[in-house]
């Protein structure tokens, strides 16, 4: 008598965000109503679907502060960030993704450099690697309580003719936005 509700269980746990987990919930108390279930049958029905939500609720809201925090913070290539004061240097960060170039076409990257003109493919993979790195320096920003990265720099290194790393360096910092007094 408990399969037809598995459904919406299944749609509460898999929600991506609050109204549908809301709505997911609110149709599994109508579908219980439906089908008459015992009071101590829907009580255990509807406490076990609230422990889902309230799970996934605390998650979804750690996912969306994670979030925000990502699309809030400020990289910039230069050691300051107009408009805003360090308020604290937290740490210098480096991080590094490698890139196996022996699955490229090298007849691709070969005639390339041969002819002096643009590999796409090697192209399209460094700046893989490049955002990935800087993904990586991000997530130890926020890991340090930071809300900046200043001096970011990248170093390309060839460690044979099959494997290239790209690092990302830069400093974590604590920034402020600064109060601009207008000059009459």
């Amino acid at each position: 008598m408990y399969f037809p509700i598995v459904g919406y269980l299944t749609a509460i746990e898999e929600s991506n965000d609050a109204n549908s987990m809301d709505s997911n919930y609110n149709q599994l108390i109508s579908k219980i109503q439906l089908l008459q279930y015992f009071s101590l049958g829907r009580e255990y029905i509807l406490n076990y679907a609230q422990s889902i939500i309230n799970k996934h609720k605390d998650e979804l809201i750690k996912q969306n502060e994670y979030a925000a925090l990502i699309k809030n913070l400020k990289i910039s290539f230069g050691n300051n960030i107009e408009g805003y004061m360090i308020n604290k240097y937290c740490k210098v960060v480096s991080k590094s993704t490698f890139l196996g170039i022996g699955t490229f076409d090298y007849g691709d990257i070969g005639q390339s450099i041969w002819h002096g003109t643009e590999s796409d493919t090697f192209s399209e993979k460094l700046e893989q690697a490049r955002n990935s790195s800087i993904n990586k320096m991000v997530d130890e920003a926020i890991k340090q309580g930071g809300n900046a990265i200043i001096g970011v720099s990248f170093d390309y290194i060839n460690f044979d003719t099959n494997m290239i790393g790209v690092v990302a360096n830069g400093t974590v910092v604590e920034i402020v936005k600064q109060d601009r007094q207008l000059k009459l």
